[in-house]
């Protein structure tokens, strides 16, 4: 909250005019003020300018005092951002790997019409020269097939030689012990 360390203590009442971060103070009395039925309970998120995330639980108590809970969530939350921005990575990986067999299957019909058309028009440079164009296209597209599928495919796994001893003496008083 940015408070005196003195004005909080575990279970001591905090006057919202000593919780050092005004703009908390006020989510916390907009909350405390808020149109709710008499001793219904309140969960909301409160983000600071630094960008720091306090959720914010508030339950009325029975003597008219309130109980406010603060958790300070950053963290989680950026957790919870990265893993949603790795999913749809990861969903977008095969994505990609699915669009880049497909064409994939359809470039190998086009390149097999290419060689059997060019088995059959025999020695005109017109249409050579076309079936060369094509050629081209075809190997362009299935260079740029291969790098969708590099990029849908998890990177291959670098396995590495580790000396165990120390893991296994460290735990040998664990083992010892059971």
């Amino acid at each position: 909250l940015g408070a005196v360390p003195d004005a909080v203590r575990p279970g001591a009442p905090l006057r919202l005019d000593s919780a050092g971060d005004g703009d908390l103070a006020k989510r916390l009395q907009q909350i405390i003020a808020g149109p709710r039925q008499a001793g219904e309970p309140a969960l909301s998120e409160f983000v600071s300018r630094q960008g720091r995330r306090t959720e914010i639980f508030h339950h009325p108590a029975g003597d008219g005092g309130h109980v406010v809970t603060l958790l300070d969530v950053t963290e989680r939350r950026n957790a919870e951002e990265m893993l949603a921005q790795a999913q749809k990575l990861e969903s977008l990986g095969r994505m990609t790997g699915g669009v880049a067999h497909d064409f994939n299957n359809f470039l190998t019909v086009i390149v097999g019409s290419i060689d059997l058309l060019r088995g059959s028009i025999g020695r005109d440079p017109a249409l050579r020269q076309r079936l060369d164009t094509m050629t081209n296209a075809a190997e362009r597209a299935t260079r740029l097939i291969r790098q969708l599928l590099d990029f849908a495919r998890p990177p291959p796994l670098q396995p590495e030689n580790i000396n165990l001893g120390p893991v296994v003496h460290e735990a040998l008083p664990l083992i010892h012990r059971a």
